[in-house]
């Protein structure tokens, strides 16, 4: 596992539980430039808005990228991963791919790229923001529920993929005297050149009245 940690500390990583020693648990020194690129600015200003219904205009900068690759990277290799099928585009093509492959859950990032129109081009989906906000107005929580990945062939690096999304289903369910709303959106995620399927995603989303 990788941890940041920003005190003074004895050793470099640990054992837990205490007695146990299951986990190891090792930390990642930053710098304040890594923290403010890395953290509040590509995770906090970037990703964070566009991935959550935030209603924010998400900022990146070039800057707060690089950082932001070199950190993980330092996590990659702080967890003792050093597979260069992550890393290297001739050693992952030695074992089968066409490139660098994404992680599993990636494509959850994915099925908020077309959260801000401005972004896109032609007809875009409006994702479940129009809905939450139905709900929200009354008030309530957003809650985050099951999350299904299929995948018809791996996503790799330099891939250009077509989304299409839709809410396939939406039921209510009455509880502790509350009443929870599950909203269900699927993303058919296909190869833009050949129109192959690549990745189907299934995100539930809950709202508690």
């Amino acid at each position: 596992e990788a941890l940041i940690h920003h005190f003074k500390i004895v050793s470099e990583s640990f054992r837990v539980p205490p007695g146990d020693g299951g986990y190891t648990l090792r930390r990642i020194w930053l710098t304040e430039e890594e923290q403010d690129g890395y953290y509040y600015g590509f995770a906090n200003e970037g990703l964070w808005p566009l991935c959550h219904v935030a209603f924010v205009q998400p900022i990146f900068r070039e800057s707060d990228w690089a950082r932001y690759k070199a950190v993980n990277q330092r996590f990659a290799d702080a967890v003792v991963d050093d597979n260069p099928v992550y890393k290297d585009p001739a050693a992952a093509k030695d074992e089968g791919f066409e490139n660098i492959p994404v992680p599993p859950t990636y494509p959850f990032v994915m099925d908020h790229w077309g959260a801000f129109t401005e972004f896109q081009s032609g007809e875009t989906f409006a994702g479940i923001g129009p809905a939450l906000g139905a709900l929200m107005s009354k008030g309530g929580l957003i809650l985050h529920g099951e999350q299904e990945f299929t995948y018809h062939r791996p996503v790799v690096v330099g891939d250009v993929l077509v989304g299409k999304g839709s809410i396939v289903d939406a039921y209510q369910r009455e509880g502790k005297g509350r009443t929870m709303t599950f909203v269900v959106v699927e993303t058919n995620w296909t190869d833009e050149r050949t129109g192959d399927p690549v990745v189907t995603t299934r995100f539930n989303v809950i709202h508690r009245a």
